[in-house]
């Protein structure tokens, strides 16, 4: 890898590539379903690299203090990812009463209060599972 007048550069770090990705992602305006459904698959602290990238950004073009661009950038993600949680929980529930009937509350609930990781395991089961309880075994 070279720089514009082809002086060698070291290679990037993971972190400093995932840095560079999340600026050029929001330097560019890249739809923020898109971004936001890239923070889904990265791991906590890939996922931490990107937020303090994306809050550079805004300081940086925004002209708030750094503290409160990261303040905005974590409201901004927790919102999307708890949004996403309700949607996810929603079609689940749809997809087991309509496979399985009426759900008890406590299912309900529990469906509700899942990660995304779980409930990603569930819909990967819901359509073999021969009865609802499989659906949730591991």
């Amino acid at each position: 890898m070279t720089t514009p007048d082809d002086t060698p550069r070291p290679p990037l770090s993971g972190e400093e590539a995932v840095k560079l990705t999340a600026r050029y992602m929001f330097a560019a305006w890249v739809d923020q379903h898109a971004v936001r459904t890239v923070m889904e698959g990265l791991d906590p602290k890939t996922r931490d690299a990107f937020l303090e990238a994306g809050a550079e950004h805004r300081a940086e073009h925004e002209g708030l203090p750094l503290d409160i661009a990261r303040a905005v950038e974590r409201t901004y993600a927790l919102g999307y990812e708890r949004g996403m949680g309700r949607e996810r929980a929603h079609i689940i529930l749809a997809l087991l009463e309509r496979r399985f009937g009426p759900l008890d509350e406590a299912t309900a609930e529990r469906i509700r209060s899942a990660d995304a990781q779980t409930h990603r395991r569930w819909l990967d089961h819901l359509l073999a599972a021969p009865t609802l309880d499989d659906v949730f075994t591991d």
